[in-house]
This record gives structure tokens, C-alpha cells and sequence, in this order.
């Protein structure tokens, strides 16, 4: 976004969902971006910041009139930036609300910011109703539209089909006569002709991993003195637990088939009408319980191990 600004573009920041604006916010503060005032495409929303302060938007009315004026300029004025999220570029009861044709208006003077890219990848292909562009199409459109477009996904390359997505602004659409083809080539290529890809797009200087490397850094296993007392006492009542679940699931079963014998209304459940007897079954939660035995015993041990680090 600080780019953009530099560049003399508009930055359209699209995410996931609309806690995530509150994360952005945080890091252009962190950036030293000061006075970051977005303009956000949703109506009525309050959004928490971390500083105390929150974004709020006006109602539906106010939020068009505002989005009329700014297409009108031609800019966002004193807006730094615009935010949305890819539910809201989808169709409203089939038609094109506002807000598309306020992103088509500033796609060209814009650099497109999509966040969790492969949110807009869709499913496509195979036959569509006649009318206004699906949000995977939409998309796409913006990103023709654009003056640049800049993709951050950790899952990005999830299926042949999506794709297309990345190849409209790299290199990758100079290596196939069409989008339909590149995805075909894909598909008949899979995993390895992928990794080639993601490999010609670093060497390209298209694609920038941001993956933290652990290299230099070690793990051991420590083996510290814990209370074998509590262990066998813990152990001991899980055992007994797991024996009465036993039993009781056997009881359920003969409760529930008596039950449905005579079709007696106890039991019943009121949602979908249905006779019998249920009971949790301990054994599925018992991994988690054990799990928090080791980490008790070991959690003294822990403590003394951080504090001789710092």
C-alpha cells in the first residue's frame, strides 16, 4: 500500500474477512504509515483496533453517496487506501451492487492488494446463468482492469483451474496460447510441472517465499524427574473412566433399542423426531486429557528451564 501511495496509485486492499482490516491497520502502523485513513466498502461495520480506537462505517445510504462521490473525483480524496473483503464482490440478489462499479471505476489508476489470493480462485468452468459476473469472474475482470495486482497466499497453487488467476499479470501467460490451455497443461502435468512453475516464478523474481527458515536451529528432548505418584494416580482414574464409558455405551445401546422397540417418546430429540438414547463417548476426548497430563507433569521443569534462559 505504501508503494501504491509512492507510485501515485490507488491501493485496493481485499481480504479474507473483515477482522483482518484491524491486522492491516496494526501493520501500517508498524510501517510508520501515519494519519491511514481507509475507505471501507462495507456499511454500518465497527471493527476493533488493537490501540483502543475502532473503524466504523455509516449506514448502507450514506456509504453509496459516499462511493457516487468518489467515482464522480475520479480518487479517494483524502482516503489512503480502499478495503473490502470477497464476499463483498459478490452479487446481490443477482445484481451488481454499487461497490463493483466503484472498484471497475478505480481498477485502472489501482494496484489490486488480494490477500488470501486463493479466495478469489473459485471453481470455474461448466455452464453459468445468463447475467452479471460471479465473484470469480469479477475478479478477474478487476485484475485486467488493473495497473498491478500483488498475490499473498500461503495455498495459492491449490488447483490447475485457479491458475489462470496469477498468469493474467506474470510470465506465465507467455508461455500458453490461451487460459484455457494453461489450465489443461496443468492438469495433465500435475505436482511436478507445478513445483516447475513455482520455481520459474521465484527465478523470475515473480514470487517472493516469505516462509521463516529454521536452519542453525535445534530441538532436543529433555528427559526431566516428574511425580510418577500423580502420573499412576491420573493414569489410574483415566482407566477407571474408560471402563465405566465402556459399560455405559453398552447400556445406551440396550436403552435405545428398548426404547425403539416400544417407540417411547423419551428421549426424543425435538429437532428431527427421532427415538433412542445417546451418550457422549468419552474415549474420542481422552487423547486431549492426556495431553494436558504430560504437559502438567511437565510444566514445572518448563518454567525453571525458561527462566535459566533468560
Amino acid at each position: 500500500m505504501r508503494y501504491a501511495q509512492q507510485q501515485g496509485k490507488i491501493a485496493i486492499f481485499i481480504t479474507k474477512d473483515k477482522p483482518l482490516y484491524a491486522d492491516m491497520m496494526r501493520d501500517v502502523s508498524d510501517i510508520g504509515m501515519r494519519r491511514f485513513t481507509p475507505f471501507i466498502t462495507d456499511s454500518s461495520t465497527e471493527i476493533p483496533l488493537a490501540n483502543g480506537a475502532a473503524l466504523k462505517t455509516a449506514g448502507a445510504a450514506k456509504q453509496k453517496e459516499e462511493m457516487q462521490s468518489l467515482m464522480q473525483r475520479g480518487n479517494l480524496g483524502h482516503y489512503s487506501a480502499v478495503f473490502t473483503t470477497y464476499s463483498q464482490l459478490q452479487t446481490v440478489g443477482k445484481k451488481e451492487p454499487l461497490r463493483r462499479n466503484f472498484l471497475r471505476k478505480l481498477a485502472p489508476q489501482a494496484i489490486l492488494i488480494l490477500d488470501e489470493a486463493h479466495q478469489a480462485g473459485g471453481s470455474k468452468g461448466g455452464w453459468k446463468e445468463a447475467g452479471p459476473p460471479d465473484r470469480v469472474d469479477f475478479v478477474r475482470e478487476l485484475i485486467d482492469k488493473s495497473s498491478g495486482v500483488f498475490y499473498s497466499s500461503a495455498t495459492y497453487a491449490k488447483r490447475p483451474d485457479v491458475m489462470d488467476l496469477y498468469a493474467r499479470r506474470t510470465d506465465l501467460r507467455l508461455g500458453v496460447s490461451s487460459m484455457t490451455a494453461l489450465e489443461n497443461i496443468l492438469t495433465r502435468g500435475g505436482v511436478p510441472l507445478q513445483q516447475i512453475v513455482a520455481s520459474k516464478f521465484v527465478a523470475s523474481g515473480q514470487m517472493l517465499r516469505r516462509e521463516r527458515s529454521y536452519d542453525g536451529i535445534s530441538f532436543q528432548a529433555n528427559t526431566v524427574p516428574v511425580d510418577r505418584d500423580v502420573a499412576d494416580d491420573f493414569s489410574a482414574a483415566m482407566r477407571a473412566i474408560k471402563d465405566f464409558d465402556r459399560a455405559k455405551q453398552r447400556a445406551v445401546k440396550t436403552i435405545s433399542k428398548e426404547l425403539k422397540a416400544e417407540a417411547k417418546a423419551i428421549g426424543e430429540d425435538g429437532a428431527i423426531g427421532e427415538v433412542g438414547a445417546k451418550s457422549t463417548n468419552f474415549t474420542s476426548l481422552m487423547h486431549n486429557c492426556i495431553e494436558q497430563g504430560l504437559l502438567a507433569q511437565k510444566a514445572d521443569a518448563t518454567v525453571q528451564a525458561a527462566i535459566a534462559a533468560l
